[in-house]
């Protein structure tokens, strides 16, 4: 178990303290939410039981239920100050990114046990590392986190919450413009050294949907604001390339042999998952049991390190919980695009599900995807304007 989770726990015994206390405090209405929550939930518990380890399926649905303890926190009831949590999502993204940025310009990862963080060098196998057509290794950044592709994917939802959250207030005095662009300024830095190109595509999809809303809405003041936002991220995205040059290029390249490597294995990974679906289509393999699945019944001649799930977490899901789960999540992610000022949100969430699997497969993902998701709900079922002032 986690201190998140532990926190997460001592959260509910609040929750559960006050609806004793005052019922009226704390209430979960059945709407729409909930009846197709409940049904995921079911998939997965259906799911245990055709499990090939069925301890690992039950850890898995354990960690389905951290999360959703998580989402009906943050989206039942204003409790907290809505302010002070965005400031402290966003103040844990600025304490990742300079991390980041140290981990690149060093060249190293130190270890902390207290923090989870284990030590990262270029020269170590197993660690992802851009290797350039001259044969040179450059460690990407990883952050706290276990994989250069989860701090991208988490830099690229803070930037776009950022923007969304702080748009209409940040640029009323200089000192909400510095503070503005400084927290930016790090963060991108810091999502373009993670070199991963899913979280590069959520962010630049996401700020395509933001300028097409933003016209939509006919707001000339908010669409120069975002104009100076979208042309500042331009000029630094342009400038680290060039600073990196070859560095950033192999990410593009299909000549590279650890580029090429990783694309020879994902299209592998597809493979796996078609078999899978076709002999587990309704109920799926159980809960974070894809990789057990495809040692015990697929190919059980390889290394260890080989077993990883499907990149793209919409087939994972699929896989692992049955399509009557998969419908369930689908249904209530396509929901959330009712609020349309969160949709960029989302839109790069998908772009990341399409190439990546730790928003269900790790613990951070999960947690991350469905405090994002609380947020969404939150200010779909208040009807708020998200305006924060700083000063």
């Amino acid at each position: 178990m986690y201190l998140t989770d532990i926190l997460i726990l001592f959260l509910l015994g609040q929750f559960i303290f006050l609806f004793f206390n005052n019922k009226d405090y704390f209430k979960i209405k059945i709407n729409f939410t909930v009846i197709i929550l409940s049904c995921l939930e079911l998939s997965i518990i259906l799911s245990i039981f055709f499990a090939v380890n069925k301890q690992i399926a039950f850890y898995g649905y354990l960690k389905f239920l951290i999360s959703m303890i998580l989402f009906f926190i943050i989206s039942s009831k204003k409790y907290y100050s809505t302010t002070k949590l965005i400031i402290a999502f966003l103040a844990g993204a600025f304490l990742q990114a300079c991390l980041g940025i140290y981990q690149f310009f060093t060249q190293s990862s130190f270890a902390c046990k207290w923090f989870g963080m284990a030590s990262h060098n270029a020269q170590d196998l197993g660690v992802s590392v851009i290797e350039t057509l001259s044969g040179e290794r450059w460690l990407r950044a990883y952050g706290g986190l276990d994989h250069p592709n989860m701090l991208g994917g988490f830099l690229c939802l803070s930037i776009l919450i950022l923007i969304s959250f702080f748009i209409s207030q940040a640029f009323k005095n200089i000192k909400n413009k510095i503070l503005f662009f400084t927290t930016l300024t790090v963060l991108s830095v810091a999502l373009f050294f993670s070199f991963s190109r899913s979280a590069w595509l959520g962010l630049f999809f996401g700020l395509i949907v933001f300028i097409i809303l933003t016209i939509k809405d006919k707001n000339i003041k908010k669409q120069k604001q975002l104009f100076y936002v979208f042309l500042f991220l331009i000029i630094l995205f342009f400038s680290l390339f060039k600073i990196t040059g070859d560095i950033a290029l192999t990410r593009f390249s299909f000549n590279a042999r650890l580029e090429k490597k990783s694309n020879i294995e994902r299209i592998a990974y597809y493979s796996d998952t078609k078999k899978i679906i076709k002999n587990h289509l309704f109920f799926g393999v159980g809960i974070g049991n894809y990789t057990q699945t495809v040692n015990k019944k697929i190919n059980s001649f390889m290394h260890s390190y080989y077993y990883q799930p499907v990149h793209n977490t919409f087939l994972l899901i699929l896989a692992e919980i049955g399509i009557f789960g998969f419908i369930f999540f689908l249904l209530f992610f396509l929901f959330q695009i009712k609020n349309m000022k969160s949709l960029p949100i989302l839109i790069a969430i998908s772009i990341i599900f399409l190439f990546d699997h730790w928003f269900w497969s790790l613990h951070f993902g999960c947690l991350l995807f469905w405090f994002v998701l609380a947020l969404v709900q939150f200010y779909k079922n208040k009807k708020l304007s998200p305006n924060i002032t700083l000063t």
